[in-house]
């Protein structure tokens, strides 16, 4: 019973952790790539970060 009770408690903990997230002060978030310039993939990427950058400042 009482490894019942510490897995659900700890199970708990983990989705609340993960419902809120910590933001610290002055974070940024910094993508690095090694693909070029002329994929696909590199794009949609680069065009995700204007956007964000556009909405989150």
């Amino acid at each position: 019973m009482k490894q019942t009770f510490t897995a659900i408690a700890a199970a708990a903990f983990a989705v609340a952790g993960i419902a809120a997230p910590a933001h610290a002060k002055g974070e940024r978030y910094v993508p690095l790539s090694h693909a070029t310039d002329s994929g696909s993939w590199c794009n949609t990427i680069k065009n995700g970060v204007g956007g964000a950058q556009t909405d989150f400042g």
